[in-house]
């Protein structure tokens, strides 16, 4: 009986270390995900952001984790690498011009692709505001990387890589639809207008 209390006093004390390791991983993932929501909106309102703030903290959620590599498994890590994918992703397309990887952003594959899924809604956020800045050459070159993402990724079932992936393709193709026939709708307009002011001269305000 006393070898029994022994080994049970000995798993209540591996379970308290592991609830606090939870904790402190739960803390620094948050972290993590606030931070990369910081960045991805001063990318929107063109204010260069810190990127080496964020990636230390995504390091030092990766030294909390330690050797636990169960750990890394965690919905609130997954989210963390996800966000921050997502984020660095975002960065590199506006300020950068790096290939990044799962291996080269230490993030797990999974987070890695739903991170790159993510992205393609800030790609959107962009392609509008070069809409709503008469930049349509912009706007269809971002059309034809989102274009080229959901192609690439159209390869992967959603049973291997995540439940919400299928949805998130839902997401991405019917912003390409939306996204597409804007933009077509507002060429047409282009040059419409073009044609009639080229025969009848330009309308004085």
């Amino acid at each position: 009986m006393k070898s029994l209390e022994s080994t049970i006093k000995k798993i209540e004390d591996l379970l308290i270390e592991k609830s606090i390791l939870v904790d402190a991983i739960k803390r620094q993932s948050q972290l993590v995900v606030k931070q990369s929501a910081e960045v991805i909106q001063s990318i929107h309102r063109n204010i260069k952001p810190d990127i080496q703030a964020l990636k230390k903290n995504y390091n030092q959620l990766l030294d909390v984790i330690g050797p636990n590599k169960e750990m890394l498994y965690l919905p609130n890590v997954e989210l963390g690498m996800q966000e921050f994918t997502e984020a660095m992703l975002f960065f590199n397309y506006v300020y950068g011009d790096e290939s990044l990887t799962p291996e080269n952003l230490r993030v797990e594959e999974v987070p890695f692709i739903l991170g790159i899924m993510d992205f393609t809604g800030e790609l959107k956020r962009l392609a509008v505001n070069s809409i709503r800045n008469n930049d349509l050459d912009k706007a269809m070159e971002i059309l034809d990387e989102m274009n080229s993402l959901y192609d690439l990724t159209m390869n992967f079932s959603h049973y291997i890589v995540s439940p919400d992936f299928k949805r998130k393709q839902d997401v991405l193709r019917n912003m390409l639809e939306r996204l597409s026939g804007d933009i077509s709708l507002i060429t047409i307009e282009k040059k419409l207008i073009d044609s009639i002011e080229s025969k009848y001269g330009k309308k004085s305000v």
